[in-house]
């Protein structure tokens, strides 16, 4: 995109494999963010809603990212600001989040786990867990304030977390 600009894309498909063109514009949404990173995660809650985490980044911070979308598409307004929010959890600042998962509680609270690791040290990071309430706020009961990490060695990782 223009001026430095980065977007998320979400695109729809029915159940013949066609574009839903009622989902979005046209079938896609798309979220303009500053330096996205990308996209490690989609779940769908079981009213419909999605919800996509990842990270973006700007100036070598790369705070997670997490969107939802109304089932229609539209950003739920009722998460975060506009649908959307961005947290640091372990390392504040030149961080970056892969191998993200999310996980719905019954109770609709978020449950999102991953591995942080310093730009500057890639070899060097945590095992992340954070806990957000249904409107995307950090769930402050959980863990300890809503965070929890575990120091882990990356270089042992093999990128086959799956979050469970």
């Amino acid at each position: 995109m223009e001026n430095g600009l980065s977007a998320i894309f979400i695109g729809k498909l029915d159940s013949t494999g066609i574009i839903d063109n009622l989902f979005g514009n046209n079938g896609f949404v798309m979220n303009p963010i500053w330096d996205v990173q990308g996209i490690r995660d989609l779940t769908l809650q079981t009213d419909g809603k999605i919800v996509a985490q990842g990270y973006s980044g700007d100036n070598g911070n790369y705070p997670l990212l997490i969107m939802r979308l109304n089932s229609n598409g539209t950003f739920d307004n009722s998460f975060g600001n506009n649908g959307n929010v961005t947290a640091n959890a372990g390392y504040t600042i030149e961080s970056g989040y892969f191998n993200c998962r999310t996980l719905i509680n019954p109770n609709g609270k978020l449950i999102l786990v991953g591995e942080t690791y310093s730009i500057y040290n890639p070899y060097i990071g945590n095992f992340e867990v954070m806990s957000l309430n249904n409107n995307g706020i950090i769930d402050t009961t959980a863990c300890n304030q809503g965070f929890h990490t575990v120091d882990i060695d990356t270089a042992n990782i093999d990128g086959s977390f799956d979050g469970a």
